[in-house]
Formats: structure tokens, sequence, C-alpha cells
């Protein structure tokens, strides 16, 4: 190997087609054209004397030598890093950094307010903008420094991820959330049956937990007759219906601050789900990044429902 010669911006090309065995998620998460990967791997090829990934199977599969000098090239990339971080302070009483979240309608509705007021009052300069990513995007826009974070469940995809740091905030339940003397509510022995009530189902990629809704819904019955893309009309409806429907109960608390609807335990087996933060390993270091995850699991962690 030529270690003169070495263009040490090769690591990141290394460390990215290891992580992903592909030359197009390659490409994608460093914003460069697949050419140029192509371009890169030749040199590195050239540089060790050894093809370092073949393909198999439509991926691009390390060789023994390419798993050996994996770990001393991802700490290389690591310490490059960090010795990036290491240059400059964060303040958040003075930052105008902007953090970039991927959440859904209800994690806003939860996690924006608290947050925002925080903000406004120790770090007035910091902005938050707030994105909707679809579940299989999520690692590669974290990876790519496109997305801070993912506050959700992601359940779904986290056997898949590889270099996500997986933080859990709190644990919630669903429940059934009807309106005030809705006329299947409870029955002489005072059980709430959910099979008595129209659903309103809420379905996206966003999170996995419409999956899970989804499953509980046609399990426990097959009344769904609406289905929504996100909860933003759920408590108009609810509440001028005989609709239902199930949500975390979370949410549920804040859309019945004036109690106009009643809320049903729903007696179903794990009928629980973890919200949790989601952020790539790779930038774990960064100051910002470290305060702002700081703040949340703070703020948040000790939520009880």
């Amino acid at each position: 190997m030529a270690n003169e010669n070495f263009d040490f911006n090769l690591i990141k090309v290394f460390c990215s087609i290891y992580e992903t065995q592909s030359l197009t998620e390659t490409a994608d998460a460093l914003s460069i054209t697949q050419p140029a990967v192509s371009y890169a791997l030749k040199k590195l090829r050239d540089s060790y004397n050894d093809p370092l990934f073949i393909r198999a199977e439509g991926k691009m599969i390390a060789t023994s030598l390419a798993n050996k000098i994996a770990p001393t090239l991802k700490n290389s990339k690591e310490m490059i890093q960090k010795s990036f971080y290491g240059v400059y302070d964060f303040d958040p009483r003075l930052s105008s950094r902007v953090f970039k979240f991927s959440m859904s309608d209800v994690s806003q509705i939860f996690f924006l307010p608290p947050i925002c007021l925080t903000l406004e009052k120790y770090s007035p300069r910091i902005s938050i903008e707030t994105l909707q990513i679809e579940q299989n995007n999520i690692e590669l826009n974290l990876h790519k420094g496109e997305l801070d974070f993912a506050i959700g469940n992601l359940a779904n995809q986290e056997e898949k991820f590889k270099n996500i740091l997986i933080d859990k905030i709190f644990e919630d339940r669903f429940v059934c959330m009807v309106r005030e003397d809705h006329p299947a509510g409870v029955d002489e022995s005072n059980n709430f049956d959910l099979g008595r009530i129209k659903i309103l189902s809420v379905r996206n990629n966003i999170t996995d937990h419409c999956n899970q809704i989804k499953k509980m819904s046609s399990e426990l019955h097959k009344n769904i007759t609406l289905v929504v893309p996100n909860y933003a009309a759920t408590p108009i409806i609810v509440s001028k219906s005989d609709y239902g429907v199930i949500i975390p109960l979370s949410i549920a608390k804040i859309y019945n601050h004036d109690n106009q609807f009643e809320i049903y335990e729903i007696d179903y087996p794990n009928n629980s789900i973890d919200v949790n933060l989601y952020s790539h390993v790779s930038y774990q270091e960064d100051p910002s990044i470290k305060w702002m995850r700081n703040l949340i699991l703070k703020n948040f962690h000790h939520h009880n429902v």
C-alpha cells in the first residue's frame, strides 16, 4: 500500500460501502455520484492490492482483508470527525443551530410545545424543523446529516438499523377514545366492548404504531369504516359522531383537556408502545447533538402515562 499517496477522504467511502453493502446507497449517503464511488473504490483497491468488496447476490460483500482493516478505518474516521467537534464550542444560549426532526403529527403535538418553551426560555436563537420521513429512509437521512433525530416508534426498522442509537423515552399504551355519552360505551357490567364501536383508523408509514393499531383493530373486530393518514381531524370527527379512535394514551389526554371525550382501556396482549429517540452514532460526539439529546431525555424520560 502506497501510504504517501493515500487520499484519506477514501476512508468515508470505504466505511459507507462496508456499512451499506451498496454503491448506490453510499453515493446517496455521501451526496456524490455513483461513478465517483466506483472511482474511489478503484483507488482503494489499488492502494490495498485487494478487491476489498465483491458483488454477490446484489450486495457488495467485504473480503477478508476488508473485514480486517474495517475497525481501524472506522476508528480513524471517527477520530477525524471528533477532532472537528473539538475545535468549536456549542453555546445553546447563543447558537443559531437548526435541529431537524422526523416525527409524526402526534409526536409533534406531544413533544414540540415543551421543547419550544424550553428553547424560548434558554436558547432563543435555536430553531426546530420537523419533517415526516418514511421509516425505511430514516437511517439514510440520519447518516447523511439531513436529519438530526427521529422520534416515535420504528420497531419495524430497528432490526435493520446498523448504526442507530436508540434511547427509550417512555412507554405508552393504546386506548380507545370516543365522545362523551357515546351510545356504545360500557355494558351492564361496566365493561368496554371495542367490537361495538365504529373505528376511525390512522395509517401511514411515518411511525410503526399505525401498524400496531391496524393489527389490533383487525383482530378485535372488522368494523373499520374510516381510514385517514394522520390524527389531525380525529378529535373533531370523534366529538361529532359515533366513531372511536385507537390512539396512544399520551395523546388522548391532550385531546381530552376539556373532558369532552371518554377514554377506555383496551384489553389486548402487549398493548404498549415504546416511544424512542433515534440518532446516528456518527454524530453522538457532536456537542450540539449531545445537548439536544440530553434536553429531550431530561424533559421526557420519566413521563408517565
